[in-house]
């Protein structure tokens, strides 16, 4: 990795140093001609397109090195490091470039921190290869994991601002396996952050790895941060994992690590399958419903006798009821024990209860319950249960036919689990919906063939002098501002609005024809003059007469900047096959967004 940085050990004895190195460059370059590069794909969790490959070293063991981290110690013991890393990386890169892949995905390449601390090394390595093999920068991202640290935090930041100010793509590896990921996280700002595979593994039945999980993945979404879980080999993992929000999935249960690119899909079926197996046709409340549910027996009137119900209640010592139904399987209600033991602790109790005329009359001891669809939505369940709140519960059909029972317990867990659900999947501070059911939504837009989809971006200039200026507090407050002008402008058309993370926020509507396309242009810049007028409020009368402040730049400069603004990129998406294909809708938005930002309005549209 063209670490950009100048700093430089200490070059003592240069000479020896020299002779050093190239006997050790010689003896490397040797072995690893003999090394070949595995590709395993990187597919969103909710559509199924593959976005990228992680390129994967073979061969080490077969050269007596324990691991692949083994043989990169050895590299950085003798110095050499960046010189055969940057031969591996073209070779990497040439495989992609030559499977034709680097248009639709991006390429994902280890690369060991320690490149900076080596004795030869040279900036802007990478931009040459680039060149050399065709591959876009934007298609081409960079590893770095926290096992090995930067020299200094001054290093890691001066470093990565250069790589991204040239379009390549950051991605934090192993997060959460060494012990200074959220510092990295903050200082970083990663375009992507993948969990270590520590977290994934079994986490389907371990609640702790799912707080962590949970926790790391809100927190990345709320930096804008998109999360890759690695070491996907379950079903059940995949499931959790897409629930809680992670935006993409690497793992053997999509596909083994390959040698062979042209085994390596644009799109993997496998996701659907099981996104839809999940689902089995139901919203995500019956799945809520069915994992708290008890499949209570019942007993079937008039064919069970009292015989039958006393003998239901001698083998289920625990029950305090069993619900009844007829023999159609429709429920009539309950019969609790408590309300036969003053017949069976009553002398000759029980004789009395198994006499016939009595045992015909056992319908009499049937109490009404409420009862509930199970293809209700649980807010609509809850609201049942309210108005019976001295039941033990509810009775759930299925097709009006009996299906099992939820007890009082078993709601309020649901309702629980639904609440964390929902704050999971919305941006902590503007409760908007997060990326996951953004990412939803433009597949159920573009999969409507009825409408036109319009898809817009927005996102604020010149946020960063702004907020260092006054303060996260009042940046929290200028975002909710526009959260706000969102949910207005929502009101008066139909609109989905999201929060993308930071100052990014989307936003689909739908046109019906030419007429229509113009008007949704003039609605977003409604939208964009609205939060530019009233985010003036949040300056200090100084600032806004003069209309502009004075800040710090990224580089460290103080420099004058233009108040804050907000751009607004929008797609009339025509060509839907296309649009699903992740990179090549994120190059048609980093083209647009240029433009926007150069608009005089801050608005631009193309069509996709």
């Amino acid at each position: 990795m063209e670490i950009e940085s100048e700093l430089r050990l200490p070059n003592v004895c240069v000479e020896p140093l020299d002779e050093m190195l190239g006997y050790h460059y010689t003896m490397y370059d040797l072995i690893i001609d003999r090394f070949d590069f595995a590709f395993q794909p990187i597919v969103h969790t909710v559509t199924g397109h593959c976005i990228g490959v992680e390129a994967l070293l073979r061969g080490t063991e077969k050269e007596g090195f324990p691991s692949i981290l083994a043989f990169f110690d050895a590299l950085a013991r003798d110095r050499v490091l960046f010189g055969i890393d940057l031969k591996l990386r073209e070779r990497a890169m040439r495989k992609f470039a030559e499977a034709g892949l680097a248009a639709d995905m991006r390429l994902f390449y280890n690369v060991d921190n320690r490149v900076t601390a080596m004795p030869d090394y040279q900036p802007g390595q990478t931009d040459l290869l680039l060149e050399r093999t065709g591959i876009p920068s934007s298609s081409f991202c960079f590893e770095l994991s926290e096992r090995y640290q930067f020299r200094s935090p001054e290093e890691m930041i001066h470093t990565l601002k250069r790589v991204k100010d040239r379009g390549l793509r950051i991605a934090l590896d192993d997060f959460g396996a060494g012990f200074s990921g959220l510092q990295v996280l903050y200082q970083a700002e990663p375009d992507y952050l993948k969990i270590d595979r520590f977290f994934i593994e079994d986490v389907e039945n371990d609640a702790k790895k799912k707080l962590f999980l949970a926790t790391v993945v809100s927190l990345a979404h709320t930096l804008g941060v998109e999360v890759v879980a690695e070491g996907i080999e379950t079903e059940a993992a995949f499931h959790l994992c897409r629930d809680i929000g992670c935006d993409y999935a690497q793992g053997f249960l999509i596909q083994r690590p390959t040698l062979h690119l042209r085994e390596i899909m644009r799109r993997y079926d496998i996701v659907g399958e099981m996104n839809r197996r999940n689902q089995r046709g139901r919203s995500r409340d019956i799945d809520n419903v069915l994992s708290q549910m008890k499949e209570l027996p019942p007993i079937t009137l008039p064919r069970d006798d009292m015989r039958a119900l006393l003998e239901y209640f001698r083998r289920n010592k625990q029950a305090d009821f069993v619900p009844v139904v007829n023999e159609r399987g429709e429920p009539k209600g309950i019969i609790r024990e408590s309300d036969l033991k003053e017949f069976i602790y009553a002398p000759f109790g029980r004789d009395i209860l198994l006499n016939r005329n009595v045992a015909a009359a056992v319908k009499n001891f049937v109490q009404r319950r409420p009862v509930a669809e199970i293809s209700q939505r649980i807010e609509k369940i809850l609201e049942i249960y309210r108005f019976n709140e001295n039941a033990e519960g509810i009775i759930v059909t299925e097709g009006g036919r009996y299906r099992g029972f939820l007890s009082t317990r078993s709601i309020l867990s649901i309702v629980t689990e639904k609440n964390i659900a929902l704050a999971r999947d919305q941006n902590p501070l503007t409760r908007l919906p997060g990326n996951r059911l953004i990412t939803e939504h433009i597949v159920e837009r573009l999969e409507d063939t009825a409408r036109l989809p319009v898809f817009v971006y927005f996102d604020f200039d010149n946020f960063k002098p702004f907020n260092d200026l006054y303060g996260f507090r009042v940046g929290d407050r200028a975002i909710l501002m526009f959260a706000d002008i969102l949910n207005t402008f929502r009101s008066k058309r139909e609109m989905f609005v999201g929060h993308i993370g930071g100052d990014d926020f989307f936003a689909a509507l739908t046109a019906r024809d030419e007429t229509d396309e113009m008007f949704c242009v003039t609605f977003v810049s409604e939208m964009v003059e609205k939060f530019a007028n009233d985010v003036r409020s949040l300056y200090s009368v100084e600032d806004r007469e003069r209309g502009s402040v004075i800040s710090t730049d990224r580089d460290g400069v103080r420099r004058r900047f233009p108040l804050l603004t907000a751009s607004a990129s929008i797609l009339f998406v025509k060509n839907r096959t296309e649009a699903l294909i992740p990179e090549r809708l994120d190059r048609a938005l980093s083209e647009i967004k240029k433009r926007a930002k150069g608009s005089p309005d801050h608005l631009a549209w193309s069509v996709f």
